[in-house]
């Protein structure tokens, strides 16, 4: 039974990248969609802290930045291979496993 859709968890390393390519040659042989999601992770230790509005929203913003980096990144690399892709960017406190799950 062909997959109709993928979910390609990245964090912009080369490990990741890695298996993009490898996400790529399987969804062009099923004909999937690849839904790209990479998780923002904010250190439990930021979330007990009081940071004020400011350090805390920085640190948050910059995750988030980081992860729509990536995520963008590995879509481009997809569409560029005619394959249909959607993004998510998740927000995790602590393992990011968690999120992707």
């Amino acid at each position: 039974m062909p997959y109709k859709k993928i979910l390609l968890a990245t964090d912009g390393s080369d490990h990741a990248l890695h298996a993009a390519a490898q996400t790529a040659m399987l969804a062009k042989h099923m004909q999937a969609e690849v839904e790209v999601l990479s998780v923002a992770v904010i250190h439990p230790l930021y979330g007990g802290l009081h940071l004020g509005a400011v350090g805390a929203e920085g640190i948050e913003e910059d995750a988030k930045r980081a992860a729509e980096a990536a995520c963008n990144d590995t879509a481009e690399k997809l569409k560029a291979e005619g394959i249909p892709v959607t993004t998510v960017v998740s927000l995790a406190m602590g393992n990011p496993a968690d999120a992707i799950c």
